[in-house]
C-alpha cells in the first residue's frame, strides 16, 4: 500500500473525526452545560486513547520517553495542553457568539498562526522568495474560504433567528468577548 494512500486515509480519518465533534450534542437537552460534554472528550483524546495507542506506536513508552530527553517530553505535553486549553474556549465561545461564527474564527486563526508562525519561524528567509509568496496565497485563499463559509453561517443563523428558530441578535460586550475568546481559542487551537 502506498505512503500517499495511507495518508489520505489518515486524513480523511481525522477530518470525519474532527468533523463529528458536535454529534454528541445532539443527543442531549439544549441546555446541558458544555462541561458535560466536553469533559468526556477530552478525557478520551487527551489519555483513554494516547494510553491505548501509544504502545502499539512506540516500543515502549519509557525508553522512548529517555530517548527523547525533557525537552522533547515537556514540549508535547506544554503544546497539547495549549491545544486543550484552545479546545475549550473553543466550546466557551460557542455559548457567546454561537456555533457557526466561533468555528468560522477558531479556523481563521489556526490557519494563520498554525499555517505562517512555523514558516515564520523556520523558513523566515523564504517569505520573499516565489515559495514564500505561493504559501502565503495558499493561507489567504483558506482564510478568504473560512470567512465565505462563516458569512455564510451567519447569514443562516440569522435567516433562522428571523422564523423564530431560536438564535438571539448578538450585541455589545457578549459579541465582543465571544469574538475575542474565539480568536484566542483558534492561536490556541494551532499548537496541537
Amino acid at each position: 500500500m502506498s505512503s500517499t494512500f495511507v495518508g489520505f486515509a489518515l486524513l480523511l480519518l481525522g477530518a470525519v473525526c474532527g468533523g463529528s465533534f458536535g454529534l454528541p450534542s445532539t443527543f442531549v437537552k439544549k441546555d446541558t452545560p458544555w462541561e458535560t460534554l466536553w469533559g468526556p472528550f477530552f478525557f478520551f483524546v487527551t489519555i483513554l486513547i494516547p494510553t491505548i495507542v501509544f504502545p502499539f506506536i512506540a516500543g515502549g513508552l519509557f525508553a522512548t520517553c529517555a530517548d527523547a530527553g525533557a525537552a522533547g517530553v515537556l514540549m508535547p505535553i506544554l503544546f497539547g495542553f495549549l491545544w486543550g486549553l484552545g479546545s475549550m474556549t473553543l466550546g466557551i465561545s460557542f455559548g457567546l457568539i454561537g456555533l457557526s461564527l466561533a468555528y468560522a474564527l477558531n479556523y481563521g486563526a489556526q490557519i494563520a498562526t498554525g499555517g505562517m508562525g512555523p514558516f515564520i519561524i523556520h523558513h523566515s528567509d523564504q517569505l520573499t522568495t516565489s515559495h514564500g509568496f505561493t504559501f502565503m496565497a495558499g493561507v489567504a485563499v483558506c482564510i478568504l474560504g473560512v470567512i465565505a463559509c462563516g458569512r455564510a453561517a451567519t447569514l443562516k443563523s440569522r435567516s433562522q433567528a428571523g422564523e423564530g428558530v431560536g438564535q438571539t441578535v448578538l450585541t455589545g460586550g457578549k459579541l465582543i468577548k465571544g469574538l475575542i475568546v474565539a480568536i484566542v481559542s483558534g492561536v490556541l487551537c494551532a499548537c496541537y
